[in-house]
C-alpha cells in the first residue's frame, strides 16, 4: 500500500470515527497532494507524500515558535507517522557489516 493510500485510509477512519481534528488535518494534506498530482509532472509517489509531510511539519514548527497550539503539535505527530523511520548510524553500520561479511565469505567448491 502506498503512503498516499495509507493517508487516505487514515482519513476514512477519521471520518467514520467523527474525529474532527484528524479529519481536518488530513483533508488539507490530501487536498494539497491531489493538487500537486494534477500539475504537469506531478505524481503521488511516496517521496512526494514524505516531502509534503515534512513541509507541513516545518510550517507548523515555524508557527509554534511564536504561539503554542496543541492542535499543531497533534498534527505534527499525525503527519510524522507517515514518514518512515530512518536507521540510526549504529543500525546502518551493522547492516553494512553483515552485508559485507556475506559478500566476502569464501565459497567452497564441491567436486
Amino acid at each position: 500500500m502506498s503512503l498516499y493510500q495509507q493517508v487516505k485510509a487514515r482519513l476514512d477512519v477519521a471520518v467514520r470515527a467523527q474525529d474532527v481534528e484528524v479529519r481536518k488535518s488530513l483533508k488539507t494534506f490530501v487536498g494539497e497532494l491531489e493538487t500537486r498530482a494534477k500539475r504537469p509532472g506531478g505524481e503521488l509517489s511516496d517521496a512526494t507524500v514524505i516531502k509534503l509531510a515534512k513541509q507541513f511539519i516545518q510550517n507548523n514548527d515555524d508557527t509554534l515558535k511564536h504561539k503554542e497550539l496543541a492542535s499543531l503539535r497533534d498534527e505534527n505527530e499525525l503527519l510524522s507517522s507517515f514518514i518512515p523511520k530512518q536507521m540510526t548510524e549504529s543500525e546502518l553500520r551493522n547492516v553494512i557489516a553483515v552485508s559485507y561479511t556475506h559478500l566476502t565469505l569464501p565459497t567452497k567448491r564441491i567436486v
